[in-house]
């Protein structure tokens, strides 16, 4: 019996493009980042955006990323990660998702820890408190790096 492509239970592999932690009043916070150039296919679940969507679902799903604790030499495991995902226009944010987060195969929620914006946020010297959106595309609300003071 064979692994199902579509499943993110199953295991799945890849690189991801970075990995950082952020640190704020001794509490840190896992962030993986991805770069996508916009050649990537969107819904092909073994390979292309589909793929490393199934990756990070997985990786939350099953705890895998509890890893970098030591690595970061973090002190209390971490509650969970973001995934910032760059591409290339505002367009292809929107196609993926549209076509990838209706297509992956895993809870809404956890979709929601997966970030997309565009290229020009890199460059942005308000990037921490620049807009996110989920990949979700049932979800309206926008994300921030640094949390909201209040």
């Amino acid at each position: 019996m064979s692994a199902d492509p579509t499943d993110y239970r199953d295991q799945v592999a890849h690189t991801p493009d970075g990995v950082f932690a952020l640190e704020r009043n001794g509490v840190a916070a896992l962030f993986f980042l991805e770069i996508d150039r916009g050649t990537e296919v969107l819904t092909n679940p073994s390979r292309g955006f589909l793929k490393i969507v199934r990756f990070y679902l997985s990786l939350l799903a099953f705890g895998g990323y509890q890893r970098y604790q030591s690595d970061f030499g973090v002190s209390r495991p971490f509650r969970a990660f973001r995934t910032l995902i760059v591409s290339p226009s505002p367009a292809r944010v929107e196609n993926m998702r549209k076509r990838c987060g209706s297509a992956a195969d895993g809870p809404d929620p956890a979709k929601h820890f997966l970030w997309l914006t565009t290229a020009d946020a890199v460059l942005d010297e308000a990037l921490l408190d620049r807009p996110w959106v989920s990949l979700d595309p049932e979800d309206t609300r926008t994300y921030r790096l640094r949390p909201a003071t209040g």
